[in-house]
């Protein structure tokens, strides 16, 4: 079923003629390596790491956004993915959960089970980003593997 889940992921990202991967924080960090990554595989890619940088949206462009966020309840991703899914752009999301907001938004969920640390006087999130690093390559390749078909 993840491994459905995936592919359907994929093919909605080398599908998409604009992609965009939004996070802000250590998820904003995963988001410019995503992008990265994806376009040094062929696939032009753009990292959203502020959530108030206008995305303009071109008519009959093709688009698909990975939301990055571990706890899936960001205000700002998931004020951004609302804008998103209203000019049909396809989500997927990478998160801790299938339960929570950014999850609920996304067409394609993509969930990691990690266990959530944060420094609670200081608000810092020392969760890993390893799981998302790892779905993020992962992704990455199942793409390029799809645009070589």
């Amino acid at each position: 079923e993840y491994d459905a889940a995936l592919d359907e992921a994929a093919g909605m990202i080398a599908r998409a003629e604009r992609v965009f991967l939004v996070g802000i924080g250590n998820s904003g960090s995963m988001a410019e390596y995503g992008a990265r990554y994806l376009s040094n595989l062929g696939k032009f890619a753009l990292s959203v790491t502020d959530p108030f940088y206008p995305i303009t949206v071109t008519p009959n462009v093709t688009m698909a956004a990975v939301l990055l966020s571990v706890s899936g309840e960001t205000k700002q991703i998931i004020h951004l993915a609302q804008q998103l899914k209203a000019k049909s752009c396809g989500l997927i999301g990478i998160t801790c959960s299938e339960q929570n907001s950014v999850a609920q938004l996304s067409d394609v969920v993509l969930p990691y089970y990690s266990t959530v640390h944060r420094l609670t006087a200081e608000g810092y999130d020392l969760t890993s980003q390893l799981p998302a690093l790892y779905l993020l390559e992962a992704l990455s390749r199942r793409v390029y593997n799809r645009m070589l078909e």
